[in-house]
């Protein structure tokens, strides 16, 4: 047998060839991954805002669920009512002493957000003190007279009644306070 004897030529151009591939391919990963994590963090941003829009209108989600469930309607109802804070508004209504007034009603209005307090007076003057009460400790006055009316005396079984109060009204926005 005959001993063959090849000797492979080492060729310079493949080598360029598979430089300039592999720096290409380098690249293309390079630029899709920057590409995708541009797209996940404009979808991380999309679904942030979609979450504080959700959180800031809460009132189609609520009102499309109460009119298919009353008990929800009325727990978000209790919920809303107890959001009031009527601590201040008693406790400057209790730290009145005034003998010449008389507190005759107090009427809360849920859906409006306002109490009215109708007091018996002994005479007009004493309206004016009592509203400066009522708006002392507070920056705004957010008690408003409402009216200032004397009922006529009245003849009841033959008696004639000489003493006519006042009767004074007072409004407040609970959510002044």
């Amino acid at each position: 047998m005959r001993k063959i004897s090849i000797e492979f030529v080492k060729d310079q151009r493949w080598r360029f060839v598979w430089l300039i591939t592999s720096i290409l391919c380098l690249g293309l990963l390079i630029w899709l991954t920057w590409h995708s994590y541009q797209t996940s963090q404009e979808n991380r941003d999309l679904n942030q805002q979609t979450q504080n829009a959700r959180l800031l209108m809460p009132s189609k989600t609520v009102l499309a669920t109460s009119k298919h469930d009353s008990r929800h309607a009325s727990s978000l109802k209790a919920a809303s009512l107890l959001q009031f804070d009527l601590n201040k508004v008693f406790s400057t209504i209790e730290n009145i002493a005034e003998p010449s007034i008389r507190l005759i009603n107090i009427t809360f209005d849920a859906s409006a957000g306002a109490l009215r307090l109708e007091y018996e007076l002994d005479s007009i003057e004493i309206a004016v003190a009592l509203t400066e009460k009522l708006n002392s400790g507070y920056e705004i006055h957010p008690w408003q007279m409402e009216s200032l009316s004397t009922p006529r005396p009245s003849n009841l079984n033959g008696i004639s009644s000489t003493v006519a109060k006042t009767i004074g009204v007072w409004r407040c926005q609970i959510k002044n306070i």
